[in-house]
């Protein structure tokens, strides 16, 4: 169900739009923002926040693809999930490792293996294949150029090779 606070904050004529874009990509903001967080019911609340702020301008995006308006809503949500992240850091309160991922099977075993390289490599495999944004967007979220994200997503792609040689996918590179 589509909290009221959200609703109210889309005009009637948007509403029917809003919530097919809310029940279609909720789910999704919740896993961005728990793979920032670690943290499930942070991870709610900046979903939250990123639909909040769609709401807020969901009139001005008339007229734009909904992929245009998905892009737009996961980069505030990973946004809105680092500034929670600083927050918690500063007030130096570790992550709740009592708190349950999401759901489990949410991640399939290639995106595990994903999230188990470095950061820089696991966070632009992220964005380029499960989120599909270019290199160029990446590199304006991320404030690399465009260039040093497509070494980045090279680099992420040997290692990944690698690590899936070691877990038995050697077949699949014959």
């Amino acid at each position: 169900m589509i909290p009221l606070v959200l609703l109210e904050a889309v005009a009637p004529e948007d509403r029917p739009d809003f919530e097919k874009i809310y029940r279609r990509y909720r789910a999704d903001a919740v896993r961005i923002a728990y793979r920032v967080l670690g943290d499930a019911s942070l991870a709610e609340d900046a979903a939250q926040e990123a639909f909040l702020s769609l709401a807020k301008t969901f009139d001005r995006r008339r007229g734009q693809s909904e992929a245009s308006i998905k892009r737009y809503l996961f980069a505030v949500t990973r946004y809105r999930a680092l500034d929670l992240l600083r927050d918690r850091e500063s007030l130096g309160q570790p992550p709740d490792e009592n708190t349950p991922a999401p759901a489990p099977g949410d991640a399939t075993e290639l995106e595990q293996l994903m999230f188990a390289l470095p950061p820089q490599y696991a966070e632009v495999m992220r964005l380029r294949f499960l989120e599909g944004y270019a290199p160029k967007e990446i590199g304006a979220l991320l404030r690399l150029s465009p260039g040093a994200v497509r070494m980045r997503i090279e680099r992420a792609k040997e290692k990944l090779r690698a690590l899936l040689i070691e877990n038995g996918y050697e077949e699949y590179f014959k």
